[in-house]
């Protein structure tokens, strides 16, 4: 009986215990720089059990403890290099002569002869371009400021030139006078020179005016501004760091100490426990800012496995390169900006290499490469506004190399894989008058319709001793599953849903052909 007494009273005792723990850590200094967050948490079991045991040629109850602890560790840190750098390139950027740029922080581009942007600033975070777009504005202001003191400083030139003119033109009418009553001769070399002394204020004028615009030019290269740019398209980079640490016994008598429910290793002896598993993995993304309209992204990935039993093994897996390429907005480019919204093509390549084996090995017992192209080429995007669409197209193709005693035993598999789906809803209410009574019955009238399409093929060749192939597996699958949902009002809706599948294995000449038709109706009362 499981029963504890404190001198003649039961007290009864624990069955089951179960104790969770966990702590989160995010500090908040230098975020400029990069943000961190860690969390630690352990989950302790125990659990009383029967069990029968023949004592003196008698089967005997005994009751004993079987529990695990899982003890989860994980830390992720973002350095921010791509915000630091690009605010760094745009604080250069913004030191240069203000008269030069336009009102978006561009430049003057003599072989084109209009202002250009700054290309690098398209491709910049959001929080970095609303801190330039504040600079940019404050920028503007000041040449509005600018421009409005030489606009009322050109005007005030201009009427004091014009006031100058018309005072010399008065003088020159009285002179012109004075010499008509000396002489005939002067009265006909005076308009000449009238001329003369009227054309050069305005060439003098128009001298003024042209030397108080400002001259366009480019500003000069600067390498180290270049140098700043490109190295600001790569993207912060994203570490992450995860463990899980687990450990098993069975048919205990006590409980374990608190340092082995809080996960610690070591913490009791190796012949206490059944079994010990210890997974690592280690994960780095970046990427780069391509444009506006493409961007890439680039991962590596590790983990170290190490499981410790009766049957002990370890693992280990690294995928490198792990690239995506995305071409996002291209509907204009190709005029389809009418009929194609939110248009997103994509495609991505990965390189695996794992490793299996005893612990401690000098060469593991199995090796794979796998190489794939998930997806060769994805799209996505909204057609007419109503019609959704998501399709993708992958390749897979992985060698699996087992070491025996004195040959290999290669496995080769090849996959290709197409998914894709269709959704298209529909919603427009309606109300119908009922003869006689006035009364209106409203209906929603709510339509979803989505199409499904999934093809699967595969095939798996092996050999062995002296070059001998086997075809292990040679198979395909082909299905569309359409399926259409009808609302009629707030509490009734029906819906068909339907299938079509076929499958072939063509290593056993055998196939398969379904089909499957439902119908459903759901009332709410």
């Amino acid at each position: 009986m499981q029963k504890e007494y404190i001198k003649d009273f039961t007290i009864g005792k624990k069955t089951e215990y179960v104790q969770d723990l966990g702590i989160n850590y995010t500090p908040s200094f230098l975020p400029r720089y990069f943000n961190l967050s860690s969390s630690i948490s352990a989950r302790f079991t125990d659990m009383m059990r029967k069990y029968y045991e023949n004592q003196e040629g008698y089967q005997v109850e005994v009751f004993q403890r079987d529990g695990n602890t899982n003890r989860a560790l994980r830390a992720n840190l973002s350095l921010m290099n791509s915000n630091l750098l690009s605010s760094w390139a745009s604080s250069m950027g913004g030191r240069r002569p203000s008269g030069k740029q336009d009102e978006k922080g561009g430049y003057y581009d003599e072989k084109e002869e209009k202002y250009r942007d700054f290309e690098f600033n398209e491709d910049l975070s959001e929080e970095v371009l609303k801190k330039m777009e504040q600079e940019r504005e404050e920028l503007r202001k000041r040449e509005e400021e600018r421009r409005k003191q030489e606009d009322a400083y050109r005007d005030e030139e201009e009427k004091r030139k014009q006031e100058l003119l018309d005072k010399e033109e008065d003088e020159e009418k009285l002179r012109q006078e004075e010499e008509k009553k000396t002489s005939e001769e002067e009265e006909e070399e005076e308009p000449e020179a009238q001329e003369d002394t009227e054309e050069q204020p305005e060439d003098e004028q128009k001298e003024d005016k042209k030397q108080k615009e400002p001259k366009a030019e480019r500003p000069p290269f600067n390498p180290l501004l270049f140098v700043v740019q490109n190295l600001a398209r790569v993207k912060n980079i994203t570490g992450q760091y995860q463990n899980s640490y687990t450990m098993n016994y069975t048919r205990k008598s006590d409980l374990p100490p608190f340092a082995f429910q809080l996960g610690l290793p070591h913490t009791v002896d190796r012949d206490f426990l059944d079994s010990i598993g210890d997974e690592n993995t280690i994960t780095l993304s970046s990427g780069l800012f391509l444009g506006r309209n493409l961007d890439s992204t680039i991962s590596f990935a590790h983990g170290f496995n190490k499981r410790i039993s009766s049957a002990s093994q370890q693992n280990i897996g690294t995928t490198f390169p792990d690239i995506t390429l995305t071409l996002m907005n291209f509907e204009p480019w190709i005029g389809l900006s009418k009929y194609l919204q939110s248009g997103r093509i994509n495609t991505g390549f990965q390189y695996t290499t794992r490793a299996s084996g005893d612990i401690d090995w000098d060469k593991p017992k199995q090796e794979s490469n796998t190489i794939s192209l998930s997806p060769l080429v994805g799209f996505s995007g909204t057609f007419f506004q109503k019609v959704s669409t998501n399709i993708g197209f992958s390749l897979s193709k992985t060698e699996s190399i087992t070491a025996m005693d004195d040959y290999n035993i290669i496995k080769t598999s090849d996959s290709q894989n197409l998914n894709g789906n269709f959704s298209y809803s529909f919603n427009q209410g309606r109300a119908f008058t009922i003869p006689f009574t006035g009364k209106k019955i409203h209906l929603k009238n709510q339509l979803s319709s989505s199409l499904g399409i999934s093809y699967e093929n595969g095939e798996d060749i092996t050999r062995g001793r002296q070059d001998s192939s086997q075809v292990e597996r040679s198979s395909s699958r082909f299905a569309i599953t359409p399926g259409a949902t009808y609302q009629f009002d707030q509490n009734i809706r029906g819906g068909l849903t339907s299938s079509f599948e076929l499958t072939e294995d063509r290593k056993r000449d055998d196939g398969t052909r379904t089909f499957s038709l439902g119908i459903w109706v759901e009332v709410n009362l």
